[in-house]
């Protein structure tokens, strides 16, 4: 316990027990391992977040966290390992990770070697990425390796991955930002043009400008982003309802599952163990839901935010050609970790009496009106729940955005007084522009 409220650098031997042993790692914020390598040359970090099996809450938080942010996500699995429930549910997430923004996927199958020939490892791979599909993800990737052969530098496989890999950090990423340095760079010169042309104004224009350019820095100049309540709540109410659809679409399966004619044998006991399983999976599925909320919500906002900012920018940029408000618009209130959902069981106990005997239950109708009796209580208890979500979310929006624009009002009125200023000093007399005017004939040759 020494290390706590520490940062240690140690060799590698410790740095594999404090990414093994729980009771080491369990004090861990985050731990970094620096090699060198091609694609660390190239400045990619790669992170190996806990697996989907993993027991611990605070995995699945860490997991989502990196899930959400990360440029790219490769999920791996096996040739000889079915999908676990574990698989199931993160594939899910990502899913829906996906729907919320550009986020490529690769999905890897290792252990490829072990097909008997190609046709085996693509019927494989054609049976991983309908899989795939099916739990919502949107055109997949998927590509089968060989990490044994891959260190010998052998494996096509992996060859494949690290093309693909390459063209999207190379092209993808790379063009992206390429296309926005351009259009800042053709908003600057035009800026500067517009700049050189009220300096080279006549007396009358100028002081006509000046006046305007007095007006604005005698404002209220603030950015009103409480004004975003209102557009908050309306997607907070949309969001939820739609989850809780969502969430009840789901309940079928969970009921399939857990009241399997392998789990009940009709005694009270397993009927009632086969509920609560029923009623944690459901619950576990609205915390994963709850996590892409919040996620939806953060992304909403800091959109919001950013189209208010722009707005405001245009309405000003007439009078100053050159404002470019960046500011950091920092939501992470949004980042806390999603309260647990649980459900007690014995609300809910009252639909075990559609259970007679096996074969009314699993071949008769039995199983189905239990769910659609469990799906009609349920859906009372989760619209209070997601209700009581909402307000939360709600109220605590209300006071953070008091002071973000609080905190963005100063920002934005100090970089507009200080362009005002600029724009008086370009106005003034005796101002020579003949440099100004060389370099602007420079930018246009570039």
């Amino acid at each position: 316990m020494s290390y706590l409220g520490s940062q240690e650098t140690v060799d590698y031997d410790t740095f594999c027990s404090f990414v093994t042993e729980e009771e080491k790692s369990c004090i861990v914020k985050e731990i970094e391992l620096a090699i060198d390598s091609p694609w660390a040359e190239r400045g990619i970090i790669f992170v190996d977040t806990p697996g989907a099996d993993s027991q611990f809450n605070r995995h699945s938080e860490v997991q989502f966290g990196y899930m959400r942010d990360a440029d790219a996500v490769l999920f791996v699995t096996y040739y000889n390992h079915a999908f676990t429930e574990a698989d199931r549910e993160l594939v899910i997430q990502l899913g829906r990770v996906q729907g919320t923004g550009d986020h490529h996927m690769f999905f890897l199958v290792n252990a490829s070697d072990l097909a008997a020939d190609e046709a085996e490892r693509l019927a494989v791979s054609d049976y991983v990425s309908n899989q795939l599909t099916k739990l919502g993800v949107r055109h997949p990737t998927v590509l089968p390796i060989s990490s044994r052969n891959a260190i010998q530098g052998t494996d096509a496989g992996f060859d494949r991955f690290s093309v693909k890999l390459e063209q999207f950090v190379d092209h993808d990423l790379r063009q992206a930002n390429a296309v926005r340095i351009k259009d800042e760079a053709h908003a600057l010169v035009t800026a500067f043009e517009d700049v050189v042309r009220e300096a080279e104004a006549d007396a009358s224009v100028k002081a006509a400008r000046r006046d305007k350019l007095e007006q604005v820095r005698t404002s209220d100049n603030r950015l009103n982003v409480t004004t975003l309540e209102d557009p908050f709540k309306r997607e907070t109410d949309e969001l939820l309802a739609h989850l809780e659809t969502r969430s009840l679409l789901r309940l079928s399966d969970f009921v399939k599952e857990t009241f399997h004619p392998v789990e009940v044998d009709g005694s009270k006991a397993s009927l009632e163990r086969a509920l609560s399983r029923t009623l944690d999976k459901y619950a576990y599925d609205i915390h994963q839901e709850l996590q892409v909320f919040q996620y939806r919500l953060e992304r909403f906002l800091k959109r919001e935010t950013e189209r208010l900012i722009e707005r405001e920018t245009l309405k000003l940029r007439p009078l100053l050609p050159t404002l470019s408000f960046e500011d950091d618009i920092d939501i992470d209130w949004f980042r806390d970790a999603v309260d647990p959902v649980a459900f007690e069981a014995a609300p809910f106990r009252p639909v075990l009496k559609h259970y007679k005997n096996a074969n009314q239950f699993f071949e008769g109708d039995g199983r189905t009106k239990l769910r659609d009796d469990l799906s009609a209580l349920l859906k009372t208890a989760v619209r209070e729940q997601l209700a009581r979500v909402g307000s939360h979310q709600v109220e605590r929006t209300a006071t953070q955005l008091a002071a973000l624009e609080k905190t963005l009002s100063q920002d934005w009125d100090r970089e507009v007084n200080n362009l005002v200023a600029g724009e008086l000093s370009v106005l003034s007399d005796g101002q020579s522009f003949q440099d100004m005017t060389q370099r602007l004939a420079a930018l246009r040759k570039d």
